[in-house]
């Protein structure tokens, strides 16, 4: 019996690493990392959409799955953004500039100034998302 406790937690152990969400698959423009994610929006004339969220957070996770995949936020990022998630404690891999209190967090940036325009955060359902990272919301947060 503890031979197959210990095959278990095993495979949870291997599951949890290699860990591949499904909005991975479907969003077009990921990128890993800030520098990219800047080099690629300034390319492509496009803001960026940074998720911080860190490993166990229920709200993050909720995230990743409810809203990323959503077929309209897709098609907003797909169209306007290039995607990075940064992903706590590794606080080494994004800019200072993005440090939030809460998590899950999401930045827009935009790519010709590099100016935080708008955060969401904690998890928002997909119908307020939506309406937060549409390319009106964000002309009327630049108007300001």
């Amino acid at each position: 019996m503890k031979y197959v406790f210990i095959i278990i937690l095993l495979f949870n152990f291997l599951y949890a690493e290699n860990k591949k969400y499904e909005y991975e698959s479907v969003i077009k423009n990921i990128v890993h990392n800030y520098d990219d994610a800047l080099k690629l929006a300034k390319k492509e004339g496009k803001y960026i959409l940074a998720l911080v969220s860190t490993t166990g957070c229920p709200f993050c996770e909720r995230t990743k799955k409810y809203v990323l995949t959503n077929e309209k936020v897709v098609e907003i990022i797909n169209n306007h953004y290039v995607f990075v998630n940064f992903e706590r404690p590794n606080i080494h891999t994004y800019p200072d500039f993005l440090s939030s209190e809460f998590c899950p967090t999401m930045h827009i940036i935009d790519s010709k100034t590099e100016d935080i325009l708008y955060q969401i955060m904690g998890y928002k359902t997909p119908r307020k998302v939506i309406k937060e990272i549409s390319m009106e919301s964000i002309k009327e947060i630049e108007e300001l």
